[in-house]
């Protein structure tokens, strides 16, 4: 049994509180600090000041990351698969 953690990440400025595995703290940790930069990125580069916006924006940013490497995993997936069926097909063919 793992031991619960309580750490609180910061976000735009706002402070969350969290009860988590102890393994996982680097990866939320990293996961609030990327999240505060992307905000920062928006912020400058927009002159958007409202949180909401900056958050929404930063959200959507992260959705389209993760359905772009989504994608490049599956045809990458598929890649491997048809290459691993075609040296079977043709290993057999030489049996």
């Amino acid at each position: 049994m793992s031991q619960k953690l309580s750490i609180k990440i910061k976000i735009a400025d706002r402070e969350y509180p969290m009860q988590i595995e102890q393994s996982m703290e680097s990866r939320l940790r990293k996961a609030g600090k990327l999240l505060n930069e992307k905000i920062k990125q928006f912020q400058s580069e927009f002159g958007v000041q409202d949180r909401q916006d900056l958050l929404g924006m930063a959200a959507f940013d992260c959705m389209v990351e993760l359905l772009s490497t989504r994608d490049q995993m599956n045809k990458a997936h598929n890649l491997i698969v048809n290459k691993i069926t075609n040296l079977n097909e043709l290993a057999s063919s030489k049996l």
